[in-house]
């Protein structure tokens, strides 16, 4: 955690992508959200919806170089659904 600060003050190097499965229990998106309010992060852009190829994906939010996006219907291993 204390790596965040150093990346955020570094804004014209580094980008971060933070994203979490909405359905996670074992890893909570609510838990990661408490997380970043608790950085006192600037919000950059309000948490919006976004979509892959016209279909409801998740939401993200902008911190400066920082985002936190989630992902519908997947837990802890995001990168992995099952599409049918």
């Amino acid at each position: 955690m204390w790596i965040y600060p150093l990346f955020m003050e570094a804004k014209e190097k580094y980008r971060m992508l933070h994203y979490s499965g909405n359905t996670d229990c074992a890893i909570p998106t609510s838990g990661t959200k408490k997380w970043i309010a608790n950085q006192n992060f600037t919000t950059t852009k309000a948490e919006r919806a976004w979509y892959t190829d016209g279909a409801f994906t998740g939401h993200i939010t902008e911190y400066g170089n920082f985002w936190f996006a989630t992902v519908n219907g997947t837990g802890h291993m995001a990168p992995y659904r099952d599409w049918e």
